[in-house]
């Protein structure tokens, strides 16, 4: 096995161990809940700067002049910034800056995630104050809607959430394989 691979293996099983659970409890929705909000809390302020980055890109993506752009701009500049800087960090070999970034666009995911899945119901508030189905506008709804794939909405939502949660537990995975190495080399 190569050498890089080694490095990441337990880390990475152990991201998966704890994000299966949550494909294979949840298998028809996401557990949007009163403890999700907590959740977020614990990662303040990320999601709302995802939330900036998010509504930034629609304009910023607008510019083109073809509206399944402009509506996708939201989601791909949530992921497209984070990304940038794990690029960023990559090439500067920064393993804290990596670790980070990585973490960054796993939060993103798990929004992306719940977004996508309430395509069908419309029923998250949005920055509008409405939901979508109350005419504040679902970018998902229309996304997937205009490929064919609405009624899959929730099962693509349960994939892109499954990432997120493995992005993030293999970060924190890693980086405390990474500090219990440096606690027993010393």
């Amino acid at each position: 096995m190569a050498k890089w691979l080694e490095a990441y293996r337990w880390p990475f099983l152990f991201a998966v161990l704890i994000a299966l659970p949550f494909t294979l409890r949840f298998p028809s929705y996401l557990p949007i809940t009163d403890g999700w909000v907590f959740a977020e809390k614990f990662w303040f302020p990320l999601p709302m700067v995802n939330l900036a980055f998010h509504e930034a890109g629609h304009p910023l993506f607008g510019i083109f002049g073809i509206r399944w752009l402009t509506v996708a701009g939201g989601t791909l500049m949530q992921l497209l910034l984070p990304s940038a800087c794990l690029f960023h960090f990559f090439r500067q070999q920064n393993n804290a800056g990596i670790g980070f970034c990585l973490f960054w666009i796993g939060t993103n995911f798990l929004n992306i995630s719940l977004y996508m899945a309430d395509a069908q119901l419309q029923a998250l508030i949005l920055t509008t104050g409405m939901s979508g189905s109350e005419g504040g506008g679902h970018d998902w709804n229309y996304l997937l809607g205009s490929i064919g794939l609405l009624k899959h909405a929730i099962g693509l939502g349960q994939i892109v959430f499954f990432l997120g949660v493995v992005l993030m537990v293999f970060t924190l995975g890693y980086g405390l394989k990474r500090l219990w190495i440096i606690i027993i080399s010393k």
